[in-house]
């Protein structure tokens, strides 16, 4: 029997999917739909983890959310042409979710750098505060923010008199210690020793470079750590270290306190976080010392290979 309203000899509708045309900036498309806050959020997350662990299992054991919930979600945002799965489960975004969501993680990036440089935000509760405002607040808000926010940016750098060396490259000794103690953080075996002293005219830098650690708890499989990410406190702020070109952190003079104590070493705060794998532990705050009495010229490369040790391979 056909629906009332169809002539005889005519043809059943077809249904078809929804097609959800998006409205950004850049395409000056129509008026549309826009992605709800849930929907923001889980496609930032297969777009930082695009093309590598972006899955719905691992969607699952983010958000702590049951393997239906995001498999539904996901579904939505393949219909909106946002993104797409891959051979064995991997999600990957299209072009029209990448120039939806690229933006808004380049002023999520730059929320972040501002929480953490002019209000001294510990970097992890930056990052989640940048992405709850970027999901939650309207885009003329967050752009308001992000003017104040550059506004208020200080020109110029301070000086630098923490070394008077010649201009050139030296190596130091130094540890990495637990905050408020002296003894060794877990981290201090994450980097290549000595560290770098590169000095210029202008002032010198530290360069430390990391190492990979293979870790084998209670005799399971062996997991390989190494450093993923530096930040170092100047004043109240927390910037985040540039990366030398072949992959040295870099920390400026200037921001590292000279001590004698009794010999003379140079301390400065820091917060690093690790990658262990595929999984990103949480970070720790440590303290720097640099052993200034120990500089010497340099005449070698820093050591090249994973760290090993006892409970180590």
């Amino acid at each position: 029997m056909k629906p009332a309203g169809i002539r005889a000899g005519a043809k059943a509708p077809v249904r078809v999917r929804h097609i959800v045309l998006l409205y950004t900036p850049e395409t000056g498309g129509e008026s549309m739909q826009k992605l709800t806050p849930r929907q923001m959020e889980y496609l930032r997350f297969f777009a930082e983890r695009n093309g590598k662990t972006a899955s719905i299992t691992a969607a699952a054991e983010q958000f702590k959310v049951a393997k239906s919930t995001v498999s539904q979600l996901s579904h939505t945002l393949t219909d909106m042409g946002l993104i797409e799965k891959k051979s064995y489960g991997v999600i990957e975004l299209t072009d029209l979710g990448r120039q939806y969501v690229m933006p808004r993680m380049n002023e999520q990036q730059q929320l972040t750098d501002w929480m953490t440089g002019e209000l001294g935000m510990p970097p992890v509760l930056a990052e989640q505060e940048a992405r709850k405002m970027i999901t939650l607040l309207q885009p003329e808000t967050v752009d308001a923010i992000l003017h104040h926010a550059r506004e208020e940016r200080p020109a110029g750098q301070r000086g630098d008199r923490l070394l008077k060396l010649p201009a050139g490259v030296y190596s130091t000794p130094f540890k990495l210690l637990k905050k408020g103690q002296d003894a060794l953080s877990m981290g201090d075996r994450g980097f290549q020793k000595p560290a770098r002293v590169l000095c210029r005219p202008d002032g010198c830098s530290f360069c430390l470079y990391p190492r990979q650690v293979r870790y084998r708890p209670l005799q399971h499989r062996t997991y390989l750590g190494s450093l993923s990410r530096l930040w170092y406190r100047d004043g109240e702020a927390w910037n985040e270290a540039a990366t030398s070109a072949d992959g040295g952190y870099l920390i400026p003079g200037a921001v590292v306190l000279r001590e004698e104590n009794p010999r003379p070493v140079g301390r400065v705060a820091v917060r690093v976080r690790a990658s262990v794998n595929q999984w990103t532990m949480p970070e720790s705050e440590a303290e720097l010392v640099f052993e200034l009495d120990s500089i010497t010229p340099c005449t070698d490369q820093p050591a090249e290979g994973p760290e090993t040790g006892p409970g180590r391979e």
